[in-house]
């Protein structure tokens, strides 16, 4: 009824809990229910990884607020625009 591994040219390709596989990406990126993430070389388990990307993104955030990055970075598209507009 339903394969466990299908043959694709000289690849084997796994049909039955693809959650267990091990992650082919390099930078973090990998199937659901994954036991690890890599980054580089590294094997980070998937909570610690998904916890280290909220602080950074969190971290982030909170610098672009404390120093009005958002703004800034706003003004300078629009003064981009208004520059064109006014060459045109």
């Amino acid at each position: 009824m339903f394969d466990k591994i299908e043959e694709r040219g000289s690849l084997l390709i796994r049909k039955k809990d693809p959650a267990y596989m091990d992650p082919t990406s390099r930078i973090g990126r990998a199937q659901l229910y994954a036991p690890h993430k890599n980054l580089g070389n590294w094997k980070i388990d998937t909570i610690w990884f998904n916890v280290l990307v909220i602080w950074v993104t969190s971290l982030l955030l909170y610098v672009m607020l404390y120093f009005d990055l958002l703004r800034k970075v706003l003004g300078i598209f629009e003064n981009a625009r208004i520059r064109k507009r006014s060459v045109i």
